[in-house]
């Protein structure tokens, strides 16, 4: 990771961008990376059988 403080998750937004304290490729992979390993949690937990309605899905931030 190649982020100097805490990602916001929103370039836009971003003090460190502003300050050049990081590397937009890197922090875009880098978010692209963790959003689908949330993904794949989910999906295993939908064929795991855990999970028998959309509404019993855990949000996409934990």
């Amino acid at each position: 990771m190649n982020r100097e403080g805490i990602c916001k998750g929103d370039c836009a937004q971003c003090e460190l961008v502003r300050e050049g304290k990081v590397d937009m490729v890197a922090c875009a992979i880098d978010q692209t990376f963790q959003r689908v390993q949330r993904m794949e949690k989910k999906i295993e937990s939908i064929v795991g059988g855990g999970v028998t309605t959309i509404a019993e899905l855990p949000t996409i931030n934990e």
